[in-house]
Formats: C-alpha cells, sequence, structure tokens
C-alpha cells in the first residue's frame, strides 16, 4: 500500500475480496504501517490480480471490577506521557479527600495550609494500606497539597472537558459502540496554576458570594478582576466561537468595568450548523451568526459585554480593524476555518505584539495553541501539511468512494438541473460509466503493463435507470422538484403521476462517441482540454437576446450538507 496507512492491528478479522470471490481471513499479521501479510493461502485458487481488505469489527465482551476491587488494583487510563505516575498519586489523593469530606462535611478550604496537612495525613494512611501497586512511587506530598487547595474550585472550561468525556462514555453504553474508558482517567491540568504558590493565599481566595467564587478558590480574586477587565477580538462564531464564547461567559472575561469582546463573522446560520454549534436554535436559521451568538451568551452571563460584526478579517477591513483597534486589545481569539484567514490574523497579533488564542478542528480531533509574543512561536512559524484533495479526473471518471460521490453532486449538482429530470438520471451516470468501462475493459493494462482497474479503481457497472426501482424514482422526484423551483412553479410529490409521466418517455440508448478517451491523471485531462473559439462563438449565437426574456425569472438554489448528506435548501 503507497501513500495511505492500513488502520489496522494485530489480530484483525477481515473481508478480503481477491480475484472477485470473498474470502474470510480470520488472521492479520502487520508488517508496517504501509504493508501487512494474510494467512496462508497454499488452498486457494490460483491469484489473478488486486484484491480488497475490509476490516470486521468483531464483538467483545467487556468485563468491569468492582469497585472495592478497582480501588485496590487500580487499571489507568493516561492522558499524559508527560506525568506518567500522576494517576497512582491523584488515585490515592482522591481516596483521602472523600475521606476528609466524610470527617467534615466540606471540602478542604482553598489554599488552607491546615486543611492541606490534614489531607497529607490522610493520603499517607491510605498509601500505606495500598497495594503495591498503588505503592510503587512514595506520596507526593507538593501533589496532594495543591490538591487540598483547588479541591473546593469549580472551572467551567475544566467542567466542559469532563463533562463532554463523560457524555462520551454514555454514547459508548449506549450504542455498544468503540471501547470504553479502563477503568480510572484521571485528568489534571496544575501547570495552570502560579508557579509562585506564596502568590495566593486563603484571604485571597475567599468566597466572593457570586457565580465566580468556584473559579476564586483555585485562581484568587485578583485574577477575576484581570478576566473581567479582558477587551478581546474572536474571530469566528461558528463550532469553536460558540464554545469559546461560552466558556468566556463562563469565567467572567470581558464582564467587568471596561471589559468586552468583539466577535465577527460574516456568515448567516445554516440548518447544518446546528448539530454542533450549540448557541444556535432552528429559528435562527438563516440569521447572522456574530448577532445570534452575542444575544445567545447575554442570557448566559447578563454581564458579558459582547460587540458583534459581519465582517471579513483581511486587507479590505484594516479600515475597520485598524491601529486603535488592535493597540486596545488585551488578546486575539482565532476561531477560523482556513488557513488563509489564520495566517493573516497571525501577522496582525505578530504587528501588534497581541496574544493569540488558535484552534481548531478536523472531524473528532481537535488542536489548541497558545501564541505569546517574545515567549512561543508564532502560527506562521510552522506550517501544516497540504490537506489531501480529490483528482479531478477521479471524480469525473473513477470515483470510488463516499466523498468522491459528494464531492461531485455538491460540485456539479447546481449545474444540471437543465434537463429532463429521468433523462438526467441516465445521462448524467451512465455515458460517463460506459464510455469508461468500453475504453478501459477494451484496454485493460496501463501504459506500463499493470492492470488498470487496481488499487481502488474498480470497474464500474452502470445501473439502467428503472421506474420501479424507489431510489430511481426519488432522484426524478427530488430533481423534478429542485428544477420547477427554479422558475418559481409548484412541485409536486405525486409519485403515481411522475411514474406515467416517465413511462411515456423515450430514452435513447447508449452509444460511444468516436475519438473518446477517458483521462486517468488531472496532467491528461489538462492536455485534453482545449477551446474551440468556433463552437464558442456558435453557442454565444444561441442564446437568447435579453430583450426577448422580458419579465423572466429565476431563483438560485443553494446546496448544504446535512449529516454528511448533501441536501438543496431555499436559497
Amino acid at each position: 500500500m503507497r501513500r495511505i496507512t492500513h488502520p489496522m492491528n494485530l489480530g484483525d478479522h477481515q473481508n478480503n475480496l481477491v480475484s472477485n470471490r470473498e474470502i474470510n481471513l480470520n488472521a492479520f499479521y502487520p508488517l508496517g504501517p504501509y504493508t501487512f501479510s494474510i494467512c496462508d493461502t497454499s488452498n486457494f485458487s490460483d491469484y489473478i490480480r488486486g484484491g480488497i481488505v475490509s476490516q470486521v469489527k468483531i464483538a467483545k465482551k467487556i468485563s468491569f471490577k468492582s469497585l472495592l476491587n478497582s480501588l485496590a488494583e487500580p487499571d489507568f487510563v493516561i492522558t499524559d506521557f508527560a506525568k506518567y505516575s500522576r494517576s497512582a498519586q491523584l488515585h490515592v489523593g482522591f481516596q483521602a479527600l472523600h475521606q476528609f469530606c466524610a470527617q467534615h462535611g466540606r471540602s478542604p478550604r482553598p489554599h488552607s495550609e491546615k486543611d492541606a496537612a490534614e489531607l497529607v495525613t490522610l493520603a499517607e494512611a491510605v498509601k500505606a494500606q495500598a497495594p503495591p501497586a498503588v505503592q510503587q512511587d512514595s506520596l507526593d506530598e507538593d501533589l496532594i497539597r495543591k490538591l487540598a487547595y483547588v479541591a473546593a474550585g469549580d472551572l467551567a472550561p475544566m467542567n466542559a472537558f469532563i463533562g463532554g468525556l463523560a457524555a462520551q462514555e454514555v454514547m459508548k453504553a449506549c450504542s455498544g459502540k468503540f471501547m470504553p474508558v479502563m477503568q480510572w482517567l484521571y485528568f489534571d491540568a496544575l501547570e495552570c496554576l502560579p508557579e509562585d504558590q506564596e502568590a495566593l493565599s486563603e484571604d485571597k481566595c475567599l468566597p466572593c458570594q457570586n457565580r465566580y467564587d468556584g473559579q476564586v478558590a483555585v485562581f484568587g480574586s485578583s485574577l477575576q478582576e484581570k478576566l473581567g477587565k479582558q477587551r478581546y477580538f474572536l474571530v469566528g462564531a461558528g463550532a469553536i466561537g460558540c464554545e469559546l464564547l461560552k466558556n468566556f461567559a463562563m469565567i467572567g472575561l470581558g464582564c467587568g468595568d471596561g471589559g468586552s469582546i468583539t466577535v465577527t463573522d460574516m456568515d448567516i446560520i445554516e440548518k447544518s450548523n446546528l448539530n454542533r454549534q450549540f448557541l444556535f436554535r432552528p429559528w435562527d436559521v438563516t440569521k447572522s451568526k456574530s448577532d445570534t451568538a452575542a444575544a445567545a451568551v447575554s442570557q448566559i452571563n447578563p454581564h458579558i459585554r459582547v460587540i458583534s460584526h459581519q465582517n471579513r478579517v483581511g486587507p479590505e477591513t484594516e479600515h475597520v480593524y485598524d491601529d486603535d483597534f488592535f493597540q486596545n486589545l488585551d488578546g486575539v481569539a482565532n476561531a477560523l476555518d482556513n488557513v488563509d484567514a489564520r495566517m493573516y490574523m497571525d501577522r496582525r497579533c505578530v504587528y501588534y505584539r497581541k496574544p493569540l488564542l488558535e484552534s481548531g478542528t478536523l472531524g473528532t480531533k481537535g488542536n489548541v495553541q497558545v501564541v505569546i509574543p517574545f515567549l512561543t512561536e508564532s502560527y506562521s512559524s510552522s506550517q501544516d501539511p497540504p490537506e489531501k484533495s480529490i483528482p479531478i479526473c477521479t471524480l469525473k471518471n473513477f470515483p470510488n468512494a463516499i466523498e468522491h460521490t459528494l464531492q461531485v453532486i455538491s460540485c456539479g449538482g447546481r449545474k444540471r438541473w437543465n434537463r429532463q429530470a429521468s433523462r438526467q438520471c441516465q445521462a448524467l451516470l451512465i455515458p460517463v460509466m460506459q464510455t469508461s468501462v468500453y475504453i478501459r475493459c477494451a484496454l485493460p493494462l496501463t501504459g506500463s503493463g499493470a492492470p488498470f482497474w487496481s488499487g481502488p479503481k474498480r470497474c464500474p457497472h452502470p445501473l439502467i435507470f428503472d421506474v420501479n426501482n424507489p431510489l430511481h424514482l426519488d432522484y426524478v422526484i427530488a430533481a423534478a422538484n429542485l428544477f420547477a423551483q427554479t422558475y418559481g412553479m409548484m412541485g409536486s410529490q405525486d409519485r403515481s403521476a411522475v411514474t406515467k409521466l416517465i413511462q411515456s418517455m423515450q430514452v435513447p440508448e447508449f452509444t460511444l462517441k468516436s475519438g473518446v478517451r477517458s483521462q486517468v491523471s488531472d496532467q491528461e485531462l489538462q492536455t485534453s482540454s482545449s477551446v474551440d473559439d468556433n463552437r464558442l462563438q456558435e453557442l454565444k449565437a444561441m442564446l437568447p437576446t435579453p430583450e426577448s426574456l422580458s419579465g423572466f425569472k429565476m431563483y438560485p438554489i443553494n446546496f448544504e450538507k446535512v449529516l454528511g448528506r448533501v441536501v438543496p435548501s431555499a436559497g
């Protein structure tokens, strides 16, 4: 396998399709990230060519230890290998913390030296009774003291992380998919505490009887005052922007005297945004993202001051986000979806020496980068690997993955509502596929003598339109209604009427055009693409004059993706 790593591990089960025959394989032996071997095939028929391997997930029954046994013999999921022994220390520390709460009916007071010393004593007793698996290291008293200092705290960003993790485990348990956490997972971010522990004292962390008491218990009242006075610029109000705005409101950023958050996003809310941009609701569709997000977080924290814009960040808006604007900022947070805008904001932050919080997501993965002037590298200092693009020749002639079909519909669907729907269904797919079949099946070898239909390319087999096939009829009805919508006409969902109309039509049979060649690379496609000026003039002459179209109206149809499907929506 070249360029693409296989996702399977030792012992995985697969189905192998070799020489057009499906074979169940019960053994898999990885030889590296790109190669693997299969079981003994000496009893199989002679190998002809190619093969496709698909991973088969084998159900596995999971059993867990009881709480009593798990406390004594814990199994840890390590979240940070730089803190490899931290989990065992926290396992002891939390047992001691539970004993403290049971004895006193409360958590240790924030930054109380007396309560911290008592928790250390309890932890030493717990460790003395612990099995060897937990006694492998000496007790980290400094860690236990920090646990006592912050035990009464309550941090919204930490709650968001732990809450998301817990929700994911619930989904695993309900669906029976994916491996659950086995069995203890401890997560800490003690590096966020001041390095100078004397900077915080019990007096500085006393509750203020407001919504920020949980945060004051950890970081002190002076930091809370600084957060309230911050002036931040949030670029983007999408999925990450909504999460950042929510967290800003929860921690009190920009909620004090002189504080503010300026958020800009030029997009409007689409239906496909609702499943991940949680500040928006169905009735917000078509509204401005920045305005709606600002109004939503104001309900979370009425003291937050959000200024919403609908501007694109770039050279054309530097008269808005000028020197005065940036010099009055305390920091910038990016919630963008493209590299160009990220690099532009990075350059602006470097120029004005402003800290930048950069973040991004891709599928289930995410990243965060904190850029601090004169301390860390900037975002543009390192380059991300280029995103994988789908060759145009693959989309046109050899689509072989679900993302290829989505891309074809997304890019070409809006151009193709100019034919009768049933002919469109057949004319759109059949000639391309049959041309490829005629040309490539007649010449099954590449120029180097290798089999052409190998790797991900599989010889296509066109499906002839069948009015009795519900999927085919659904396509026709959807396409016909879209076609009617572009002219402002009423559509129809009468399947029987559409069926009769289709049956009365005559679809011409496919005939292979002479001189047609199927391109197998973008270079061939570019080389074969030529413009016939005479033909362009003929087409131009065929166009009706503007005077003949007086009063004629057409209505554009915008496409959007909803839950992995490309569906139309009224523009």
